[in-house]
């Protein structure tokens, strides 16, 4: 018998466990299309706006451009493709993701499981924020309680009340 899980715990293990959805296969395009995948105009929008912060910050010598749920570095690629040469020399693209580094990435993108410190340029998360593990709560007669799932069946049943802070912001 499989014990239940807060929903966090779960959705953390589906996405991102040895073989989650995010980790392990093709990644995420092979399965559906997202903003990059479904037309340039995304990626060129996106690129207006890096050209914008990158006049605002007098041009810098290093341009960090981070995606953050970068799936296989799509997004990376198209903006280095579209880049001006004078602006595409200076970027500094960054994935990250914790899929590990696909084998044809170009080298000039650079791969890690972490946002970086001292960003100089644009962070983007554009196909990060659906994707973060949350715990689901229920209201009950008794109160606020976690709702838990069975990993293996699916079935949800009413767990512990959440911690103080949560329910306060319940």
């Amino acid at each position: 018998m499989t014990s239940p899980l807060r929903w966090r715990d779960a959705m953390e293990r589906a996405l991102y466990g040895p073989d989650g959805f995010f980790v392990s296969g093709a990644g995420p395009a092979a399965h559906f299309r997202t903003s990059v995948h479904a037309s340039p105009v995304f990626t060129a929008c996106l690129l207006r706006q890096l050209e914008t912060v990158d006049a605002a910050l007098g041009h810098p010598d290093r341009l960090d451009v981070v995606d953050v749920g970068a799936g296989r570095g799509e997004l990376l690629r198209a903006l280095l493709a579209q880049a001006a040469p004078e602006l595409a020399a200076r970027l500094h693209p960054v994935a990250v993701e914790r899929a590990t580094r696909p084998p044809d990435l170009p080298p000039e993108i650079a791969w890690r499981p972490d946002i970086p410190d001292g960003i100089t340029g644009l962070l983007l998360a554009t196909e990060w924020l659906d994707n973060v593990p949350v715990d689901v709560a229920v209201h009950t007669p008794e109160g606020w309680r976690l709702l838990l799932v069975n990993p293996k069946t699916g079935e949800e049943t009413v767990g512990p009340p959440p911690s103080p802070t949560d329910t306060t912001w319940l």
